[in-house]
């Protein structure tokens, strides 16, 4: 299992804490990922931060980005476009391929306009210019467009209240096509950390469901942080893991705790199905996807 650093909050406040990452202390982040071997870097066109990521030396570093849906652009001038702007990105980032090209968020795509877009996708793949391709996505019927497709990669929330993805019977096509699964929001952007009190009163609803995991976190003696981490490390389906920090020592802590061996724990009672708590698009507080 590969971790990526999230570049969310490189440039932009994000999630519950709707904070920036300082740029001093986003350079100790950055040395860390580079001594510890995280070489993966996620990252969209949507989080506008190309400029600051291209700041950094990138030799070592692969770089997995995701396309917005270009809604002012008409289909027939979308090759063209897509084709210009990751010319440009390459050049700009001195750098000779993406890693990992994605589609973001497809559910805000018409089914014509999405046919287009894969196939520019795979053109690009065959040019070399991308080394795979894929979704981002937060609906498990978006499977069905990476099986149909024959794309490489999905990438999905999964953490203990959002377990839909590993409980879908289509996980098992993943594996048997050798389709990656990459998986974000592993801390539900940062709540499932937090002290039950100082959850956004947004959350009330839910509060039982957070007291629950907070109690079983101390039941048995072990932190949040570790319980998440966890979880995740349990899913043998996983090709990577898309971590998001505030600062140096959460990447160290988050790296300590992938580096342990892992405890077998049943989480199936944490599992929830609610979008308003699972999906943040749906969140009425200060929180970005």
């Amino acid at each position: 299992m590969k971790v990526a650093l999230g570049t969310a909050n490189f440039n932009s406040m994000y999630g519950v804490n709707n904070k920036k990452i300082d740029k001093e202390e986003l350079k100790k982040i950055i040395n860390y990922c580079l001594k510890n071997k995280i070489y993966y870097l996620d990252t969209a066109d949507a989080y506008n931060n190309y400029k600051l990521i291209k700041s950094f030396d990138l030799k070592k570093f692969k770089i997995i980005t995701k396309l917005s849906n270009p809604k002012k652009i008409k289909i027939s001038n979308l090759k063209n476009h897509i084709i210009n702007n990751l010319k440009n990105l390459l050049r700009n980032l001195n750098i000779k391929q993406i890693h990992g090209l994605l589609l973001h968020d497809v559910r805000q795509m018409k089914a014509n306009k999405l046919k287009v877009m894969i196939q520019i996708l795979k053109y690009l793949k065959k040019k070399k210019l991308v080394k795979k391709i894929g979704i981002s996505s937060y609906k498990l019927k978006d499977l069905k467009i990476v099986k149909e497709n024959n794309l490489d990669i999905i990438q999905f929330p999964l953490n203990v209240f959002d377990q839909r993805i590993i409980r879908e019977k289509d996980i098992i096509y993943l594996k048997k096509r050798k389709i990656e699964l990459h998986v974000r929001s592993i801390f539900l952007q940062g709540l499932l950390l937090k002290k039950s009190e100082k959850i956004p009163n947004y959350f009330n609803t839910w509060k039982k469901e957070f007291l629950d995991f907070e109690s079983f976190s101390k039941k048995l003696k072990m932190s949040k942080l570790e319980l998440c981490t966890n979880f995740i490390k349990l899913q043998q389906i996983i090709e990577m893991v898309i971590v998001g920090v505030e600062d140096k020592k959460q990447i160290q802590l988050i790296c300590r705790q992938f580096n342990k061996k892992s405890h077998k724990i049943d989480y199936d009672l944490f599992a929830q199905r609610d979008n308003k708590l699972i999906l943040p698009y749906t969140w009425k507080v200060n929180a970005k996807r």
